[in-house]
């Protein structure tokens, strides 16, 4: 049999100009759009049930839904496919993030995401421990069950990005942290035991990512090849705010040499 795979994803516009806002509100309305599931949700049926439902569907908002047929029956098989989907989205995401000039706005997004990830990573794998779902194993029937594996894999992969282009800010949220560490490294080990990432663009992420965070041993030929990268841009982003800081400094009122006469 093969499966019905229905992704629905919000337009990328309509996150990045809900991330443009750099009010705190603004900025925690994009980490609920991106990181607690609402922005993908997945859903394995067979082709000939949903024949007709695929012919009556709704374009009124302005998701995207994106349906596509699947010669598996395999359902990690199938998942993999959409991965490269979700990978795309994320991409955007971490592209906006680095076009952000301004130093302390760059922080509070990774600040805000990063704490959203953990929460969202901490949840899933509850969940997931919860209902038995084995990595590589049965894919999960329930459609609860299948949510929160979608959200364990999105967010340990986004997770892996920012740790290789934000390495500075990840590892002082990460290391001598051990409830983090152990959350963090029980996630990858899953995401690995699923081959999940296998043939897609994100397996060179994991597999760098995990050396990046003392997962595994560190190659003798590792390299994080956005490391030098990321120290240019830090960089810049700091002289930058030297500059701003400097240029917004006023001089004090001038004592007049005028004497007031009694």
């Amino acid at each position: 049999m093969s499966y019905i795979l229905r992704c629905r994803l919000p337009g990328l516009f309509d996150i990045l100009r809900v991330i443009s806002n750099f009010s705190k509100t603004g900025l925690f309305a994009a980490t609920i759009l991106l990181l607690l599931g609402n922005h993908f949700s997945i859903s394995f049926v067979s082709s000939q049930s949903t024949q007709k439902s695929s012919e009556s569907a709704s374009n009124k908002d302005r998701n995207q839904d994106i349906t596509g047929e699947i010669k598996s029956t395999n359902s990690w098989e199938a998942y993999r496919v959409l991965l490269e989907t979700q990978r795309k989205a994320h991409m955007e995401v971490i592209k906006h993030i680095l076009s952000i000039t301004q130093l302390e706005k760059q922080y509070d997004m990774l600040n805000i995401v990063n704490k959203k990830i953990i929460e969202v990573l901490r949840d899933s794998k509850l969940k997931l421990v919860e209902a038995e779902v084995v990595a590589g194993g049965q894919f999960p029937e329930d459609e609860d069950h299948r949510d929160h594996l979608s959200k364990l894999i999105q967010n340990t992969l986004l997770y892996g990005d920012l740790a290789l282009r934000f390495p500075t800010f990840i590892h002082r949220q990460y290391d001598g942290k051990k409830t983090t560490q152990q959350l963090i490294k029980w996630c990858f080990d899953f995401v690995t035991k699923a081959n999940i990432t296998d043939g897609t663009s994100a397996e060179q992420t994991l597999h760098l990512a995990s050396q990046e965070l003392n997962i595994v041993d560190r190659g003798d030929n590792y390299q994080n090849p956005f490391q030098e990268e990321a120290e240019i841009k830090l960089s810049q982003l700091v002289k930058e705010e030297m500059k701003k800081s400097k240029k917004g400094k006023k001089k004090g009122p001038r004592l007049s040499n005028k004497k007031t006469e009694l």
